[in-house]
């Protein structure tokens, strides 16, 4: 059964209170208020600092549709990243990068 994902579209960013870190290809996530360790795949990882460095959600559709045409349609691909990026919102591990707001990222 597929899983209904809002529109997910424009900017993300990491919250403040979360700390980020690489280990072998996978990424470590802790939530410093809720002291919770998250981790993410390495396609998750790949979504993750891309989203990070300030993509835009179609910028990393568009670049991993290049990196995985040939293993996954258009179509799922979009749909795992939109039910990634929901899963880290709800989570607290993302928040929406709007352009008032000035990105304060830090370099880990």
């Amino acid at each position: 059964m597929k899983k209904i994902v809002p529109e997910i579209s424009g900017k993300y960013r990491k919250p403040k209170d979360i700390v980020y870190r690489e280990v072998d290809g996978d990424a470590v996530l802790l939530h410093l208020n809720q002291n919770i360790y998250y981790s993410l795949n390495p396609i998750g990882t790949v979504i993750f600092t891309m989203l990070e460095k300030g993509k835009t959600v179609s910028e990393v559709e568009v670049e991993l549709e290049s990196m995985f045409s040939d293993q996954v349609t258009s179509e799922q691909l979009k749909q795992d990243i939109a039910e990634l990026i929901a899963d880290l919102l709800k989570e607290g591990l993302l928040e929406k990068d709007s352009p008032e707001q000035k990105s304060e990222r830090e370099d880990y």
